[in-house]
């Protein structure tokens, strides 16, 4: 009977020895409270778009307004003149004597106008038309019954025009003509000119040519259509419907109109819109509230957008990740050396954000050792690990890694800090880290592939705007109250057709 006391005492200190050992070498005993839940909003970025395009009207519209507008007849004449040809001084030996009698007439004629051609050089647009003249001169000094003198003339009409920052269109115009031949008769040797007279009918044609450019500008109503436009890039665009939904946020900031060029038969003008860039992921945002249409911008050089594209990995969509790849790992059991294999069953994962931009991972477990003769010195024991560790990306990067992991929990039983010692081994550590790693990429890849093709075709009221993504820049990953977030400045072209003004 003594030696059954003493042989129970020599295992009973074994056993308390070995306890002692786990407990106060291996695992210190501390107080394991659950990391604190801390996690900021997801930053706001707002980047600054440029967009620009051209707009305008085909130089054939403005050549079919001027031939509707100006006649074929420009003007006609049927006028008696009582003196047709200018008097001369008659003068014998030196001295004037008298001058020559008057010689009147009648002048009956008409001007006609040729096709008007419309061409263009730099910022001017240039209308020319060719003007045949016709005067016939009757009854001239009671001696030439009929005479007809014919004479041709170009008109041309350059013009340019712009838009005031109060949005006026208005024009700066110069016209010119040249008789190449001018009417005229030849009457006792004398040159009968009728320019004078022809010169002061194409004087109100030419001003009518003028107010019919000037009537082609106005009715572009630029205002009116800038405006439109204003309004409508006030605007929340889908880029993707779900999984996840992802969206373009645009905020004009200022809108401005340029001058017009004459460019590939058409006289067209810059349109830049400078606007707010945002792209969402997750629910709708609001639309932002339309403001007044401000003054007329000056253009900016060059066009192109840039926009933040938020990469979210949603908590509640990494922790099932997570779970499945512990619950894989522990399908053939864990072991650690000096401690025989250990049956493990995990039952939930959390994931939440704490504090120092770390990230908190808890695991509910139970946990059986088998096999060698420490691991039946311990009963199953069930209870909640976490984790802590640093999600970190390097720049220009977007690859995850994860910096100063820890492992603690809080167990009901001793054996609960065995699974302590099981989980901070690199192969459970780094599972863990695998799945959230790999989830992420995921994410990212797919976040970025629909926020590109959804900025192909993005309509803005009637007009359609497409954008490029030839460039990404990655910030750094930050565990937010929503989830990982990792914001990627997107950069590229913009493409923005827009309706003919």
């Amino acid at each position: 009977m003594r030696r059954l006391i003493v042989g129970g005492a020599v295992l009973l200190a074994a056993a308390l020895g070995v306890a002692a050992y786990f407990l106060f070498i291996k695992v210190p005993i501390t107080d394991y409270p659950v990391p604190v839940r801390e996690g900021a909003a997801p930053p706001n970025v707002h980047e600054e778009s440029v967009l620009v395009t051209s707009v305008g009207i085909p130089l054939r519209t403005i050549q079919r307004g001027l031939e509707q507008d100006i006649p074929r007849q420009l003007w006609s004449i049927d006028r008696k003149l009582d003196e047709c040809v200018p008097r001369k001084q008659i003068s014998i030996l030196g001295q004037d004597i008298t001058k020559t009698p008057k010689i009147g007439c009648t002048l009956r004629g008409s001007v006609k106008r040729g096709q008007v051609s419309v061409t263009g050089r730099g910022d001017r647009i240039v209308a020319r038309f060719p003007v045949d003249a016709i005067v016939r001169a009757e009854d001239v000094g009671g001696i030439i019954k009929r005479e007809t003198a014919t004479g041709r003339a170009f008109i041309e009409v350059s013009a340019r025009f712009l838009v005031s920052e109060n949005w006026q269109a208005g024009s700066d115009v110069e016209m010119s003509y040249r008789w190449s031949k001018e009417p005229g008769i030849d009457f006792l040797g004398q040159r009968i000119r009728f320019t004078s007279e022809a010169d002061k009918e194409l004087k109100p044609i030419i001003e009518r040519i003028e107010r019919n450019l000037e009537r082609q500008i106005e009715a572009l109503d630029i205002k009116s259509q800038v405006a439109r436009l204003w309004k409508q890039g006030f605007m929340v665009e889908s880029l993707n419907q779900e999984n996840p939904p992802v969206w373009l946020r645009l905020e004009p900031q200022q809108v401005g109109v340029g001058a017009f060029r004459v460019q590939g038969g058409r006289m067209s003008t810059r349109v830049m819109l400078q606007a707010d860039t945002q792209i969402l992921v997750g629910e709708k945002p609001d639309t932002p509230t339309p403001t007044p249409l401000g003054k007329n911008a000056a253009i900016k050089l060059g066009s192109g957008f840039r926009a933040n594209i938020p990469v979210f990995a949603d908590y509640a969509e990494l922790e099932p990740v997570i779970l499945r790849a512990l619950q894989n790992l522990a399908k053939d059991g864990l072991k650690r050396d000096g401690l025989g294999s250990i049956e493990a069953k995990f039952r939930k994962v959390t994931l939440y954000p704490t504090s120092g931009g770390r990230i908190a991972v808890g695991i509910e477990a139970e946990v059986q050792p088998i096999g060698e003769r420490t691991g039946e010195l311990w009963k199953r024991g069930k209870g909640e690990i976490w984790l802590t560790a640093k999600p970190i990306t390097r720049k220009g990067s977007e690859v995850l890694s994860f910096d100063k992991l820890e492992v603690y929990g809080n167990m009901d039983s001793l054996s609960g800090d065995l699974l302590l010692r099981v989980m901070s081994t690199e192969e459970v550590t780094s599972e863990i880290e695998r799945a959230l790693v790999e989830d992420f990429q995921s994410d990212y890849e797919d976040v970025l592939a629909k926020a590109k093709k959804g900025l192909e075709s993005v309509a803005i009221g009637k007009s359609r705007l497409s954008l490029a993504v030839n460039a990404v820049e990655h910030g750094q990953i930050i565990p937010t109250s929503k989830g990982l977030f990792m914001p990627l400045a997107a950069s590229g072209e913009a493409r923005f057709a827009m309706n003919e003004l």
